[in-house]
Parts: C-alpha cells; sequence; structure tokens
C-alpha cells in the first residue's frame, strides 16, 4: 500500500485555504482540495487551476514557461528560446518568434508569412503563389507559382 509522508497547514474544508506538502505533491496551495498553485518534487511550477478553462502558468524544464486555459497551452516560451503566442495545433493561427528562424505568422505550424533573421520576407496564399520581398538583397518583389503535393507545396518558378 501506498505511503507519503506531509504537513497540511489549515482546514481542509469548504472554502477554507490550506498549504500542503508531501513528498508526492511536493508544496501545493490549496482551497479546500483544489490545487491553485503547486511546486511539485521534480522543480516544475504550477500557478492557478487546471481544470476546467481556468487561466494558468507552468514552468517546467521540458516545456518552458507556458500560458494555458486549463490544459490547452496558448502562449510558451520553451526551453529553446522560441515564444509561441496561439494554440498550436491544427487549424489554429499562432505567431512564432525564434531566436534562429525569425518571425513566423502560421497556421498551425504551416508559415504564413516569414521574417527571417536577415530581414527577409516571405508570404505564402494557400499553396498557389508567394511573393517574397528580399531587402538585403535587394530583390524587392517576386511571385512564384507553386504546386501543391501531398507534403506541402514546392516552388516552381
Amino acid at each position: 500500500m501506498g505511503y507519503k509522508r506531509g504537513i497540511t497547514l489549515g482546514l481542509v474544508a469548504a472554502s477554507s485555504p490550506n498549504i500542503t506538502i508531501d513528498t508526492t505533491n511536493g508544496l501545493q496551495i490549496r482551497n479546500n482540495t483544489t490545487t491553485i498553485g503547486k511546486w511539485d518534487i521534480n522543480s516544475n511550477i504550477t500557478v492557478g487551476q487546471t481544470a476546467g478553462g481556468n487561466p494558468n502558468l507552468t514552468l517546467d524544464s521540458t516545456n518552458g514557461l507556458q500560458i494555458r486555459l486549463g490544459a490547452i497551452t496558448v502562449g510558451q516560451w520553451n526551453t529553446a528560446g522560441t515564444v509561441y503566442i496561439g494554440q498550436v495545433t491544427a487549424g489554429s493561427p499562432n505567431i512564432s518568434i525564434d531566436p534562429t528562424l525569425g518571425i513566423q505568422i502560421r497556421l498551425n505550424t504551416t508559415n504564413l508569412i516569414h521574417l527571417d533573421a536577415s530581414g527577409n520576407a516571405r508570404f505564402r496564399t494557400a499553396c498557389y503563389q508567394y511573393v517574397e520581398f528580399f531587402i538585403g538583397t535587394l530583390l524587392i518583389s517576386e511571385w512564384s507559382f507553386v504546386a501543391a503535393l501531398t507534403d506541402g507545396c514546392s516552388i516552381l518558378r
């Protein structure tokens, strides 16, 4: 049978705040039995309720800092230094700010607008044409027709 050691400070009852410290969950700040803040034994930190659609923040060594609604991540600064604003999931628009790739406005993981680290801009419209503006190389505008493939688009010039 499982055994854990710990302590509870405060009353565990309806509408009563309390703090628990134990060998399984680490430090928890709670309202009755609902956790509203946690620093677990693996050094992961959560501020806010994770149940339902409640807003919360998590910080851990795998995902970095996440802003969430319930369990859905709506913003992230990951451990590689990339910032995501919005959900990275099918059909969802988001912005990626990557230290190497630059700024990307995306639909899920597909770039719609890409500003690279050199200052070049690339716009995508539905897999049929690209518009490229290269300020650094002085090519200001170029249209390219593309063919839709099963794995994405390829440029035909």
